[in-house]
């Protein structure tokens, strides 16, 4: 959900996280689902995935679920808004929490 997305980018960059940092750690999550989508497609189980990703006990439910939440064409086009983001970040001046939050909306409120 965006609001909740927006407490927590808002949280981070509080904590002095920078912009890059954030953003690193929502294309890690999304690196790990589509990771996950392709060894799921070659038949490896769940407990696998989940061991083979380093996912954490106290995430695997949410994690799974968040499985389900996107098709491929979704999450092909989100991974590549994360690494436009990126690059802006890295070599433009743009406004840097307009920026993040564009990419919060794109990926939060997705589904």
């Amino acid at each position: 959900n965006l609001e909740r997305s927006e407490k927590i980018a808002q949280k981070l960059l509080l904590a002095e996280s920078t912009h890059l940092q954030i953003l690193a750690m929502i294309t890690r999550n999304f690196r790990q689902i589509i990771q996950a989508r392709v060894l799921k497609k070659q038949g490896i189980t769940q407990h696998e995935i989940l061991s083979k990703l380093r996912i954490p006990n106290f995430l695997t439910d949410k994690f799974l679920r968040s499985l389900e939440k996107f098709n491929s064409r979704e999450l092909q086009e989100i991974y590549e808004s994360l690494y436009v983001a990126d690059k802006l970040l890295k070599t433009s001046s743009i406004n840097k929490d307009s920026l993040l939050f564009d990419v919060l909306t794109k990926t939060a409120l997705r589904k």
